[in-house]
């Protein structure tokens, strides 16, 4: 029963919280909104689920609805390093069901952009645009004079 794709995760944990968790690169200081897809199994007040990323920050509660309906989860959060840590929090009640996540992203949407390296030409794609550049120039020399 994935939200999309052929694949999600399935989580339990009968003792408090349990986590899935991944490292994701982000910039120090910029904004990030985070999302995901969840559902459950079983409709329980102890059947929790919450997104964070990373561990300075609170996560945010997700409300989910009826056995077997996905619904989106959505958060702010500020990267304090060039690494944070995406939690996928969820708890569940002693053998009442399980929690689902599917169609997870992180996007940056402010804050310090990240530093994207200038594209430059090869050495031989230089030398053909030189080449380009000085036969137009002749070209033009002979035209004109």
């Amino acid at each position: 029963m994935p939200h999309t794709g052929n694949y999600f995760a399935w989580a339990f944990d009968n003792d408090g919280i349990g986590r899935l968790s991944q490292n994701v690169t982000t910039v120090a200081g910029g904004t990030y909104a985070v999302s995901a897809w969840v559902a459950r199994t079983v409709v329980d007040p102890a059947n929790v689920a919450s997104i964070r990323l990373g561990a300075a920050n609170t996560p945010v509660a997700c409300t989910m609805g009826a056995a077997g309906v996905w619904a989106q989860c959505t958060g702010s959060f500020t990267a304090a390093a060039a690494s944070e840590r995406l939690d996928l929090l969820f708890g569940t009640a002693n053998g009442t069901g399980t929690i689902a996540f599917d169609d997870v992203t992180v996007t940056q949407t402010g804050g310090a952009a990240a530093v994207q390296p200038v594209p430059t030409l090869s050495e031989w794609a230089l030398l053909a645009l030189a080449a380009a550049a000085g036969g137009l120039g002749l070209r033009r020399l002979r035209r004109n004079g």
